[in-house]
């Protein structure tokens, strides 16, 4: 049973209203199991936060390469265009 299953039985069996009336074990227990999963997935969390960003650093570093490279064609462009207006002129 997960543990959503297991709070929603709790609440069904009456711990909504008559919490005093409740097996303070199995609350416990409840408590304990809720807290580790929270915990699990918080970690799950942590890992895809990581992964996103080990892909918004890997992007920004291609960025950054076409960035590079098309400021590489410009001046190239540049400098082919300049040559061509010379050859023009002769």
């Amino acid at each position: 049973m997960t543990v959503l299953e297991r709070i929603s039985e709790y609440l069904v069996m009456g711990g909504l209203f008559n919490p005093e009336l409740a097996n303070h074990t199995a609350v416990r227990d409840l408590i304990i199991a809720s807290r580790n999963h929270i915990n699990e997935l918080n970690a799950e969390i942590e890992k895809l936060k990581d992964l996103l960003n080990k892909g918004n650093e890997s992007l920004m570093k291609e960025n950054e390469n076409l960035r590079w490279r098309c400021a590489i064609l410009e001046s190239y462009s540049t400098l082919i265009k300049e040559d061509l207006d010379l050859r023009e002129k002769k």
